[in-house]
């Protein structure tokens, strides 16, 4: 969050923490790991999944439906576009 909020402060760091019975969206999680992985050099990070997994995953979300709240749609489009 720390290298990529301040290009596009669209997510909101609560909108990724569970609480009160709600899970994070799987699209938004996604998203926000695609950016991270692009700016991370942390080998722990490209041990987990490349950028183009963390792509791919985010895409299969977005064009199977699974997300729901339009919100949540255009802010991942955005982070996806970054």
């Amino acid at each position: 969050m720390k290298r990529c909020a301040p290009w596009m402060p669209i997510v909101e760091r609560s909108w990724l923490a569970e609480g009160h019975g709600n899970q994070p969206s799987l699209l938004l999680l996604q998203v926000v790991f695609l950016a991270g992985s692009r700016v991370s050099s942390t080998p722990a990070v490209a041990a987990y999944a490349s950028p183009n997994e963390f792509y791919r995953r985010a895409k299969a979300l977005f064009w199977s439906g699974y997300e729901k709240n339009p919100v949540t749609m255009i802010t991942a489009v955005l982070v996806m576009h970054w």
